[in-house]
């Protein structure tokens, strides 16, 4: 038994051993918009096979690993319930418990394996299969017994996907077997019958083979406001949708000719100028889309119905946009955009001819509904074209392929680079054989030191005869210019060209020579006008030159593209000039996400060229942003530590800008923080884009931060001192609208005290927007005024917005509010004003009786009695004649009173239950008007019918003594006058506004 017990403690200590060998592998979690990423950083390249078996999904990796199995359970992403490993001597298995409704897909960045948990698309569980039955149907074999697990499975270097979801969820209802070859591509069932639509036949038409395309009639009716056409096509198709021009193209990877009668007879307009286009092997609809005919159209799936629902509108992003993700560290680089379909020969790209446009584009249709690219994406090769369905490439060389690859669709380069890399540059065939500018012989450097070497030039130049002279000026020049005296050599040029009579146009080299003399001065503009002259065209030097002049005017795209094609001259350069050139190219590869290619470039530049203090101070920096970038933290401090001590000063405040949006990403630090280390650089480094760029962020952080005034005139300034950025300047405008309907449409101001909110509308009142919306801001601040009492500020800004804009019903409409405002304020000439200068015509007549009662007010607050009576002429409404009573109390009209407020006491006198307030102060101002007229037998009749019904109100009090007989005497005026001003406090005309203002704002008004 001793050897049994060694033997086990053998194996035992083995495994230990083996484990303790097997590296651990960082696994990193992320929650993206739509989805959850698993990322396994291996050190080295391990293959991976995928299974599914229910909820369990399987990922085994062919190589031995270590997991920190504690941390990942600590971060599980939302769809994952549960994580088990089993590490072995040559393999590790990562289980993942997930949760039904989700599926994988995976693929590989270098050696990082990547997966990717994202809801199984709507079309996709709707109509495709389970992955067992896929294989069985796609052969034409009859379909295999139901299997309780799926696999797939990547070797090293390539991506697949595995479906997650349940079988339950993806699987079709079983079919008849009569059915089953109606689906054999895969289809749960055939979608709704369509009604045929009579037309003409069509003339058979062949395909690029020589055969004849079979015909399918297209459905169209109308939906609404648009249209919905319908593809029933006899097999899987996939589908492309996009926009080019004014032509809305419809593609689909089936080649069949179009039955169109339906949509002639429905909308002939669409099919103006375009049609179906032959030619490919691919069916083309291009609709017209000018003027009023633009359209959306809304893809899905029917069974093997396309079902296309064409509305107006101009919508450009798509339902489901796919990541579009740079590979450029593997060995041929490439574009990826991961679409789920795993079966890369149901992936197909078309060339097709734009004879609009006049170009040629490589266009990709997919089988699933929604997946296309929202927005455009420029390469050095190629443009990757906004689509809403499929993938549309613009190649821009010949070389540019699209495919189909497990788990999605790879954009590549058969010859030649993607992006940028340290390979032999292309070769074009009208490209100069000889170099333009052989700096390093101009130097002259084995003949002489530089001094002696200048003095023997110019005295060659002073004892020439009159025939070298210009020879002997061109070799100062060539002196000069490679040794990097750019001012002298802008002088003497200048000579040079006087020399030759001013000529204007100057031979290549001398153009080569005075552009980049411009560049090393900063003089952009001047040495883009000699450096892209079409003469200086296919020099390979100048394409290296015209990089560092585009990553100075941040066309990072254009600097790639340059250095690209001018890489088989850059050995020919001098090591110090190199050196500035691919470190251009470096930071260009940063800006546009390259950055394993932006740190080769740098080996190179640190290895091979002779750097000078300043740019091994760029490089420090540009390093700190790739490793940033890639995670490697521990690297990027370093170098953003060495960049903020270089010395430079452009590159320290460079280097603490971004180390401080890296610290705030990182959650080192607050957003207070990063406001004020971002406000402490402010004034470090003035003027160019990086003081723009950083004015910009300063101000969205303020305003992510909630501070909207010092947000709102930080992103002033950024479009005010750099008007040269007008399309950028743009944006900043629309973030700053943005800001403003969050103030004072979507409530935010309401968390500010009035006065503030006033002053900081006040402050941007530019931003407050045209139409409906401007007016509802006005309207809402207005109301927050008035509100608090700030009647004299609310009055101005209702001003301001009648004035300036408004017309028709709704100035006057606003013209009565703010006529409101005046007389609650003790204004009435202003509210006078404000009704007459917004009177218009053709009002409602609801309107037009508020305007005449309010006119009819302010005349009497102003004392012109019988002007606010003549208003009032002809109204008959109860509101008019309680105002008519208050004008004539107000008057001193004491029998006019009480002949207009008798039929309201008697009104008052018929209903049952207790008095209302305005009641009771009528009754009590009818009273003391008949007191005041000496109608005694009237006042004896009012106390009978009212007195027990005043009793106990706060009125009670004053009617008791105006109507007894035996108090009653004209000269107790004091008794009377306490009376009439109870009364006058009232005010009911207005108390009845401010009633409606504090319930409902100024829009319960009119």
């Amino acid at each position: 038994m001793l050897w049994l017990l060694a033997a086990v403690t053998a194996i035992a200590m083995l495994s230990a051993t083996v484990r303790a060998q097997a590296p651990e592998i960082p696994v990193k979690v992320e929650e993206r918009a739509n989805f959850s990423r698993l990322i396994f950083d291996w050190p080295v390249d391990a293959g991976l096979r995928v299974t599914r078996d229910g909820p369990l999904a399987t990922l085994s990796f062919d190589r031995p690993a270590r997991l920190d199995l504690a941390a990942l359970r600590r971060n599980l992403p939302p769809p994952v319930t549960g994580v088990f490993a089993e590490e072995g001597r040559d393999r590790l298995a990562v289980t993942l418990d997930m949760l039904p409704g989700y599926r994988l897909r995976h693929f590989r960045n270098g050696n990082a394996v990547i997966v990717d948990i994202l809801p199984a698309p709507v079309e996709e569980k709707a109509e495709m299969p389970a992955p067992a039955q896929t294989d069985a149907s796609a052969t034409g074999t009859p379909p295999a017994a139901p299997a309780t697990a799926t696999e797939t499975r990547t070797e090293a270097g390539t991506g697949t996907e595995t479906e997650t979801a349940t079988e339950t969820e993806t699987a079709p209802p079983a079919m008849p077997a009569a059915e089953t070859a109606s689906s054999a591509a895969g289809l749960t069932e055939a979608g709704p019958p369509r009604m045929p639509v009579e037309v003409a036949p069509l003339t058979p038409v062949t395909g690029p083979d020589g055969e004849v395309l079979p015909s399918i009639t297209v459905g169209a009716e109308r939906n609404g406001n648009g249209i919905t056409l319908t593809f029933p096509f006899e097999r899987v198709a996939g589908a492309a949708a996009f926009r080019r021009d004014q032509t809305l193209w419809l593609v689909f990877d089936q080649a069949v000719q179009l039955d169109l009668g339906a949509l002639q007879a429905l909308r002939p307009q669409l099919l103006a100028g375009g049609g179906q286009q032959f030619g490919s092997a691919a069916t083309v609809l291009r609709l017209n889309q000018a003027g009023d005919l633009v359209m959306t159209p809304a893809l899905a799936r029917r069974g093997l119905d396309w079902v296309i629902d064409l509305q107006p509108g101009d919508r450009r992003d798509p339902a489901t946009p796919l990541e579009v993700i740079v590979e450029a560290a593997t060995d041929q680089p490439r574009i990826f955009l991961p679409t789920g379909e795993v079966d890369p020969s149901q992936q197909r790209a078309f060339s097709l001819r734009d004879p609009v446009v006049g170009d040629s584009i490589l266009v990709m249709p997919l089988r699933f509904a929604g997946f296309g690219v929202r927005g455009s994406r420029q390469f050095a090769q190629f443009t990757l074209l906004p689509s809403l369905q499929g993938v549309v490439v613009k190649p821009w060389a010949d070389a540019v392929q699209v495919r189909g690859v497990p788990n999605g669709i790879a954009i590549d380069v058969v010859t030649g680079l993607l992006l940028a890399a340290t390979e032999q540059a292309r070769l074009q065939v009208d490209r100069p054989t000889e170099g333009l500018l052989p700096i390093a012989d101009w130097r002259r450097s084995d003949e002489a030191p530089f001094i002696e070497m200048q003095d023997r030039l110019y005295y060659a130049f002073s004892v020439a005869p009159g025939g070298e002279r210009l020879d002997r000026q061109r070799d100062i020049i060539r002196f000069l210019f490679a040794h990097r005296f750019a001012a002298d050599v802008l002088g003497l040029i200048e000579v040079y060209r006087d020399m030759q009579g001013g000529l204007s146009e100057l031979a290549p080299e001398m153009k080569a020579m005075r552009g980049l003399a411009q560049l090393q001065m900063h003089r952009l503009e001047e040495a883009a006008q000699d450096l892209k002259a079409p003469a200086l065209d296919g020099y390979p030097e100048i394409a290296l030159w015209r990089t560092v002049l585009a990553v100075e005017q941040q066309n990072w795209d254009e600097a790639i593209t340059q250095y690209r094609d001018g890489l088989g001259a850059l050995d020919d350069l001098p090591p110090d000039l190199r050196s500035g050139i691919r470190l251009a190219a470096a930071r260009a590869m940063v800006e546009v996400g390259a950055y394993r290619d932006a740190l080769r470039e740098l080996k190179a530049f640190q290895e091979l060229d002779e750097p000078s203090r300043a740019e091994e101070a760029w490089a420090q920096l540009t390093s700190a942003r790739a490793n940033a970038a890639l995670d490697d933290l521990k690297t990027a401090t370093s170098a953003f530590e060495k960049a903020i001590d270089s010395g430079d000063m452009e590159v320290r405040v460079k280097a603490l800008y971004a180390r401080a949006i890296l610290d705030f990403q990182n959650k080192d630090i607050t957003r207070a923080e990063l406001i004020d280390q971002i406000d402490g650089l402010r004034y470090a480094w003035r003027g160019g884009p990086f003081e723009y760029n950083l004015l910009r962020k300063l101000g969205e952080l303020y305003l992510e931060d909630g501070d909207y005034r010092d947000g709102l005139i930080t992103l002033r300034q950024a479009a005010v001192y750099f008007p040269e950025r007008a399309t950028d300047s743009a944006e900043v405008a629309e973030d700053m609208a943005r800001a403003f309907r969050r103030l004072f449409l979507e409530g935010e101001a309401d968390k500010l005290d009035p006065l503030t909110a006033l002053a900081l509308y006040y402050d941007f009142r530019e931003l407050t927007p045209t139409g409906e919306d401007g007016d509802e801001m006005i309207r809402k601040l207005a109301d927050r005024l008035v509100g608090v009492d700030l009647l004299t500020q609310a009055a101005e800004l209702m001003e301001h917005q009648v004035n300036f804009r408004l017309d028709g019903v709704e100035r006057a409409r606003v013209g009565a509010r703010l006529a409101v405002i005046d007389l609650l304020n003790k204004q009435p000439e202003k509210a006078l004003a404000a009704l007459e200068e917004s009177t218009e015509s053709g009002l409602p007549e609801p309107l037009v009786l508020e305007r005449r009662q309010l006119r009819a007010r302010a005349l009497a607050d102003l004392g012109r009695y019988a002007e606010g009576l003549q208003t009032l002429d002809g109204l008959d409404d109860g509101r008019s004649a309680r105002l008519r009573a208050e004008i004539n109390w107000r008057a001193k009209n004491w029998k006019a009173t009480a002949a207009t407020l008798e039929p309201l006491a008697d009104q008052a006198a018929r209903q049952e239950g207790p008095l209302s307030a305005e009641e009771r102060r009528q009754i009590l101002q009818l009273a003391i008007s008949l007191a005041l007229d000496g109608e005694n037998q009237k006042i004896d009749a009012l106390r009978q019918r009212f007195l027990a019904r005043l009793e106990g109100t706060p009125e009670a009090s004053a009617f008791e003594i105006v109507t007894d007989s035996l108090q009653r005497n004209a000269s107790d005026i004091r008794q009377l006058t306490a009376a009439i001003a109870e009364v006058d406090e009232l005010e009911a005309f207005m108390a009845d506004y401010r009633d409606r203002l504090s319930k409902g704002g100024l829009e319960a008004i009119n």
